[in-house]
């Protein structure tokens, strides 16, 4: 396998839209070094960041929310946090987390856009 091929980063968004938006603005250098993957709702987004802390942060990832979520941030952090059953520092997993979160641009659901 050649190391060209490997992926640099894991994009994790909520559905094609977020995806799309995401491709249409990134050069074609950064478009074959990262994978943009279309995972679902914000809670499965968080589930994510979740599931990437217990595994010990074995991938580089970033997990891009649609703009009506940055008014969750909270709620989606203190989620995803609750889903690792950790009994670290909730503060240090946060911000963890949130070093590896990221909004699409608006305060609404990318559909709703007129």
């Amino acid at each position: 396998m050649s190391a060209e091929n490997q992926q640099e980063l894991s994009v994790l968004v909520e559905d094609k839209v977020a995806k799309a938006l995401i491709l249409a603005v990134l050069p074609s250098g950064i478009r074959s070094r990262i994978n943009i993957e279309v995972i679902g709702s914000a809670s499965a987004l968080s589930r994510q960041l979740a599931s990437n802390y217990i595994r010990q942060k074995q991938d580089n990832i970033m997990v891009v929310f649609d703009g009506d979520q940055k008014a969750k941030e909270s709620k989606n952090l203190s989620h995803a946090y609750t889903m690792t059953e950790s009994t670290n520092d909730a503060d240090d997993i946060k911000a963890w987390m949130k070093s590896r979160v990221e909004y699409l641009p608006s305060e609404t659901w990318p559909l709703q856009v007129k």
